[in-house]
């Protein structure tokens, strides 16, 4: 449940919300490319990719067109029309690859962006106030939504269908019912 993209366009004006999809993590070579840390569930969104914006530490953002990607293993190594030396690519190193959160690769019905839930808060179906999402761990077999609630109570909560209720992202709440011992 990580970010992706329609490849729809939409209008890149102020004010548009942006989500991440990829780091940069380090020069590749003397031509401007660049090795990328995939953020996304769908890598290969980046070999269609025409614009982007490199937020920077400190939220400082940089438009860029995209001249060239390629993926390779887990990586992407990607090229913009305005980088094209090794000199070009360091001060990027570590800043976040962004697109306009209308372009987002669509889901399925049912399915969220970690985005979407990460700061949801949290009750069990009877009423019970647990805390707020802060994190989510990917286990292999299905994901886990770590809710910490008052007083630092941390509840670990697996993403089953047996166990998540309703995510409701209009309402910022998602109802669930504990597994026997869940919340001890």
């Amino acid at each position: 449940m990580r970010a992706g993209n329609s490849g729809v366009g939409c209008a890149q004006t102020p004010g548009v919300s942006y989500i991440t999809i990829g780091k940069i993590l380090r020069p590749v070579g003397l031509l401007g490319e660049m090795k990328v840390l995939p953020l996304t569930s769908f890598p290969e969104r980046f070999k269609a990719l025409h614009h982007c914006r490199i937020e920077m530490e400190g939220g400082v953002a940089h438009p860029g067109q995209v001249r060239g990607a390629r993926l390779a293993g887990r990586f992407v190594y990607l090229m913009l029309v305005d980088v094209v030396s090794l000199e070009g690519v360091a001060p990027l190193r570590g800043g976040l690859i962004q697109i306009p959160e209308c372009e987002r690769h669509p889901l399925a019905a049912g399915s969220f962006y970690q985005y979407e839930i990460i700061g949801l808060s949290v009750f069990t179906e009877e009423g019970t106030a647990l805390g707020r999402v802060e994190q989510i761990l990917e286990t292999g077999g299905n994901d886990v939504y770590v809710v910490r609630g008052e007083g630092g109570r941390e509840y670990c909560i697996p993403a089953l269908a047996s166990v998540v209720l309703d995510v409701d992202l209009a309402r910022q709440r998602m109802v669930i019912r504990p597994l026997p011992g869940l919340l001890a």
